[in-house]
């Protein structure tokens, strides 16, 4: 059976939680576009996320980030897009998201992780603005006040702890398609 989508697919989680590769991932198999919201602020922005909170402070970098989403909901070819781990934090994002899901435009999957599992990826990755001091206080409390939000915005959730690319791909990919299957028949 051929796999399609009907929607698009939007991961949503905490910074190193996989969002890139798996969007990636579901993208290759399914053959449709990957989209990065942080790849999408540096072509609005002309810079890296880095040079943007540096210069411009993280208040300009969000609205980057909200013009970023809404760009990647609005593009008309089906695609998978990974959002930027606090895009959550910005109300208007969390309504845009609930609206996506909600007027049947797009399945928003929460990839679930541990901080425990996510420490060792953020350290390893070392190019995040927001946790360069206190990696471990700030990620914990990262996680303790989006976790909320994640879950708000959801229309699915997917454990990564412990799971590779691949595997969480395809689950993503079983939830999504048979979501969209299930909802054609009704």
């Amino acid at each position: 059976m051929v796999q399609h989508l009907t929607r698009h697919v939007v991961l949503v989680g905490m910074t190193a939680s996989g969002k890139t590769s798996v969007a990636k991932a579901i993208a290759r198999e399914l053959g449709v576009t990957p989209l990065d919201t942080d790849d999408i602020v540096e072509e609005i922005g002309g810079r890296s996320v880095r040079e943007i909170f540096a210069a411009d402070g993280e208040e300009a970098f969000r609205e980057l980030e909200s013009r970023a989403l809404n760009a990647a909901l609005s593009h008309d070819e089906l695609s998978v897009i990974a959002v930027a781990a606090g895009a959550v934090t910005i109300e208007s994002n969390r309504k845009l998201l609930v609206d996506a899901a909600r007027e049947g435009r797009a399945d928003v999957v929460w990839l679930r992780c541990a901080v425990e599992s996510l420490l060792p990826r953020v350290i390893a990755e070392g190019h995040r603005p927001l946790l360069d001091d206190d990696t471990a206080g700030t990620l914990q409390s990262m996680a303790a006040t989006r976790t909320p939000l994640y879950e708000s915005v959801a229309t699915a959730a997917v454990e990564t702890d412990g799971q590779d690319i691949g595997r969480v791909a395809a689950r993503v990919i079983d939830l999504v398609v048979s979501s969209s299957s299930d909802r054609s028949k009704s």
